[in-house]
């Protein structure tokens, strides 16, 4: 890796802003090319995921991610996203690995755990 994928994020970010929107499909494949050159290419996801976060926040919002077992019904899930202001970016994801419970990221930074899995990992270490 030549650049950490916050590096990426904040040039593509700087550029992005900066051109009219019909150029900013050919600014992503130069830069797309830009990573094929150096080898980063495999880091796409996670320049995306930096590039989003920092377009969020620039709009006064944060970067949710909701963690659950399985689906939640229709009613949790509005009341659950109804924690989060207007702003917010709000991705749901099932990930069987929790057993049971929730996981709420928000900004990459701050977790709330309530998870079986968590719980039995701090029962069992």
């Amino acid at each position: 890796m030549k650049y950490p994928p916050l590096i990426y994020a904040e040039a593509l970010r700087s550029v992005l802003t900066e051109t009219s929107v019909t150029r900013q499909g050919t600014v992503i494949e130069k830069f797309v090319a830009v990573l094929a050159k150096n080898g980063d290419l495999a880091q796409g996801g996670k320049i995306a995921e930096k590039l989003e976060g920092m377009f969020v926040a620039a709009a006064g919002g944060r970067l949710v991610k909701i963690e659950t077992a399985r689906d939640l019904p229709a009613a949790q899930l509005t009341k659950l996203k109804g924690q989060f202001g207007k702003m917010d970016q709000i991705q749901v994801v099932i990930n069987p690995e929790l057993v049971a419970g929730v996981r709420i990221t928000i900004d990459g930074e701050r977790e709330l755990d309530q998870s079986l899995a968590r719980k039995l990992r701090n029962i069992f270490n």
